[in-house]
């Protein structure tokens, strides 16, 4: 599985969350996390996405260790199932998350439902899994 795939189900799992993702690149600073993640309950997570044989620079691991000094949420999450396990840490630690129907809206953005890649609203088939999109 592609790095731009599991991305894409990170986005699709905060939008059913209620909360909102964003793609962050720093032009002076190499190493930092692909996503900023906003929750509903104010919570903020610095999130690395990866895929399982992919490897984290040495950049990325200063990041990392910068970010629990000044002891923020990060997270370098490897595969769909880590998401989906980070999802339900989210979620037992009392978050009140604002679960939405499938399949997600969010803003002006439309995702598949089944496998999270983001859609145009008047697309009849996600073309990432081939889904087909129904729409309210």
């Amino acid at each position: 599985m592609r790095e731009t795939e599991i991305e894409a189900h990170l986005v699709w799992t905060v939008a059913v969350m209620g909360g909102g993702t964003y793609k962050f690149k720093s032009i002076n600073n190499r190493g930092v996390a692909d996503r900023i993640v906003c929750l509903p309950n104010g919570t903020t997570w610095f999130i690395e996405v990866k895929t399982e044989t992919g490897k984290i620079s040495s950049l990325q691991k200063v990041f990392a260790e910068d970010m629990q000094t000044l002891e923020q949420n990060y997270a370098c999450l490897w595969s769909i199932e880590e998401i989906d396990h980070w999802r339900a840490e989210q979620e037992s630690d009392g978050a009140e998350l604002v679960l939405v129907d499938d399949p997600v809206w969010y803003g002006d953005r439309f995702f598949c439902s089944k496998c999270g890649a983001q859609c145009r609203p008047d697309d009849r088939f996600c073309s990432y899994c081939g889904t087909k999109i129904t729409t309210k």
